[in-house]
């Protein structure tokens, strides 16, 4: 299937056997399959899965995330805040320069003005990028999305090239983190001028300062062999050395031929979930990352579950310890809406905060509090009722075990319905439902983006949880400067939740991110699924 790339590749693992015979793991062509076609690497744009892969490459912000999920230096050398938590100062040395394939023979460094422009670019309404109001507490931020002032008033200045200040309206604990995605990378105003309109759309009109240029982009909407080829960027200094020379990212959508070019070595690593037969294959080494919360939500057309004492007894009833026992490998009980992927303080979350302080099992309570919403419901019995669940689900006995523990416990008789997704989707956006498995999302490392899918207005809310107390709790998450002060709010946000069984955890899920053993530090980010090949080595 891949017939016209094998050719590309030979040159350049031509270009790679010397080094790949060494010791040193460097020079090394990597191989991987994205799902689908990147739809634009414009940063400020950009929001699809495969995009954000390949801008995690290409690019490099003020700061970035570590191996270990840590902050660290991009861009920029060094950085001050004020004690009030209000302004930063950050340095750029000019050992970052930008590379692309129309890059001058000159190296041109990137400066603090391609940061300024490139936040001028993200607040100007003609971008239209969806990221602005996640920089909402940047001085003056809100009062130009709102179109009370113009985007040029952003608090975020080039004092001279090597001197960027970014001024906040409101302390924000989580703003370092916010400045390593991809809406925070710079932008070279001459350069994205001169594509006129066409920015990110192909190599030729890409000026970028990461760890790799696009050298190659072939996209047919209808073809079969559409990939990107990146090349090292000799410009890129925000680590010692790129250590890879090149990238080859192919476009399979089909997870099978995904795990058979695996298989046969034709990329190099690969990600999975579930009970995959790689993660006890010898050859293999894997990461594990808890990163997605599942658990049940209620319909708003439902009959039964808007009682609150309703949904907290079948929640009371889980024996999750005993489920732990019969779960699918990668699936891990979950006390807590929060997985412990997520990091704050270089620590994870529920180390700072322990789930098992949020729920208990409690049977006897359970029914009771059972009986008696069926007392004020004036039925003997809730009849009928199913739990959805998505076909991509996968191992629907792990959900069984449940409805067999209400079964025991409350007397409650629970059919199991498995839906083509489309059609589970539908489901959930009508609300046309009883209780439905639901994946809630974390789509950024932090507490704040799991338990933002229950605020009021958010898409991802299909619980239609509405609470002025816990949509105040997050905003002010958002406003505190103290990560101590932000872990306790959190806590209270997270508890309102599971108190009112507005969403009732069952397991977090794991992914795994696999690998020859030969290979190391490739980085995977299970939040943005953003895989950074900028320190990968191969030793073989």
């Amino acid at each position: 299937m891949k017939r016209i790339l094998c050719v590309l590749l030979s040159v350049a693992m031509l270009l790679c056997l010397t080094a790949c015979g060494e010791s040193d793991g460097l020079d090394y062509l990597f191989r991987y399959n994205l799902s689908d076609d990147p739809q634009n690497l414009d940063p400020q744009l950009a929001q699809d899965e495969a995009s954000l892969a390949v801008i995690a490459n290409i690019y490099c912000g003020l700061l970035k995330t570590s191996g270990s999920g840590g902050i660290t230096t991009g861009a920029a050398s060094s950085y001050t805040v004020s004690s009030d938590g209000l302004k930063y100062e950050f340095t750029i040395d000019g050992g970052n320069c930008w590379s692309g394939v129309n890059a001058p023979d000159e190296p041109q460094a990137v400066t603090a003005q391609d940061f300024e422009f490139a936040f001028l670019r993200l607040f100007n309404p003609d971008t239209r990028s969806p990221y602005r109001e996640d920089f909402e507490c940047i001085k003056n931020a809100r009062a130009i999305i709102d179109g009370e002032m113009d985007y040029t008033e952003i608090g975020v200045e080039a004092k001279d090239e090597k001197t960027l200040v970014i001024t906040l309206d409101y302390p924000n604990a989580n703003f370092l983190s916010l400045l390593t995605t991809t809406a925070a990378m710079p932008c070279n105003e001459d350069f994205f001028y001169s594509t006129k309109g066409k920015y990110g759309l192909d190599p030729e009109d890409m000026f970028t300062n990461g760890a790799f240029y696009v050298k190659q982009w072939e996209y047919d909407p209808y073809g079969k062999n559409n990939h990107l080829i990146l090349r090292r960027n000799t410009g890129y200094s925000a680590t010692e050395t790129v250590s890879p020379y090149s990238i080859n990212f192919f476009i399979i959508n089909d997870q099978e031929e995904n795990l058979t070019d695996f298989e046969k070595e034709e990329v190099d690593c690969i990600v999975v979930s579930g009970d995959s037969k790689l993660l006890s294959d010898n050859d293999y080494n894997y990461t594990e990352y808890i990163s997605t919360s599942y658990g049940f939500v209620f319909g708003s057309g439902s009959d039964y579950f808007d009682n609150c004492d309703m949904r907290t007894a079948l929640s009371q009833s889980i024996d999750r310890q005993a489920l732990g026992g019969e779960l699918s490998h990668g699936r891990i009980p979950a006390y807590a809406l929060v997985p412990s992927g997520v990091t704050m303080l270089n620590k994870s979350y529920r180390e700072l905060d322990a789930e098992t302080a949020k729920l208990s099992y409690n049977p006897t309570k359970a029914k009771e509090m059972w009986d008696n919403a069926l007392a004020e419901k004036n039925i003997v019995a809730v009849g009928g009722a199913t739990i959805i669940l998505p076909e991509s689900f996968g191992d629907e006995d792990d959900i069984v075990a449940v409805a067999e523990q209400w079964q025991i416990n409350l007397g409650f008789f629970c059919g199991v319905e498995v839906l083509p997704d489309e059609h589970y989707y539908e489901r959930l956006e009508t609300g046309d439902f009883d209780i439905a498995l639901y994946e809630v999302k974390t789509q950024y490392n932090s507490p704040a983006s799991t338990l933002s899918a229950f605020s009021s207005g958010d898409e991802r809310n299909v619980a239609g949880y509405s609470d002025a107390e816990f949509d105040g709790l997050l905003d002010s998450a958002q406003r505190c400067g103290s990560l101590n002060d932000c872990v306790k709010i959190y806590s209270s946000a997270e508890k309102m939740i599971i108190d009112d069984a507005a969403y009732v955890p069952v397991f977090y899920q794991s992914e795994y991110l696999v690998y020859p053993k030969e290979m190391a530090e490739i980085r995977y980010n299970p939040f943005t699924k953003q895989i950074d090949f900028t320190d990968a080595k191969n030793y073989d």
